[in-house]
C-alpha cells in the first residue's frame, strides 16, 4: 500500500526536523527510549492526516515516561 509509505515518510520527516535518529523496519520504528512519546505523536499526526483517524499502536517496551514513573514507584496505566 502506498498509504503506509506516506505515513512512514511523515514520521521520518518529523524526526529529521527534530534532528533525532529513527530507523524504520517494515511497519515498525526503532527510536531511543526517551523519544517514544515523539514517535507516538508523529504516528498519530500522520495517520490522522492521511487516513482520517488515529490508528491503534502496539509497543513492546514502556515509554521513557513510563520507565521513569516505574523507577519512582508511581503506577502508570498505558492506553495501549
Amino acid at each position: 500500500m502506498f498509504i503506509d509509505s506516506q505515513i512512514t515518510e511523515s514520521i521520518i520527516k518529523t524526526f529529521v526536523e527534530h534532528n533525532v535518529p529513527i530507523l524504520s523496519v517494515h511497519d515498525s520504528y526503532i527510536v531511543e527510549t526517551n523519544r517514544v512519546d515523539l514517535l507516538r505523536g508523529a504516528m498519530s499526526k500522520a495517520t490522522k492526516n492521511l487516513v482520517g483517524r488515529d490508528l491503534a499502536v502496539e509497543q513492546e517496551v514502556p515509554s521513557y515516561n513510563g520507565i521513569m514513573a516505574m523507577q519512582s514507584g508511581v503506577i502508570v496505566k498505558s492506553g495501549v
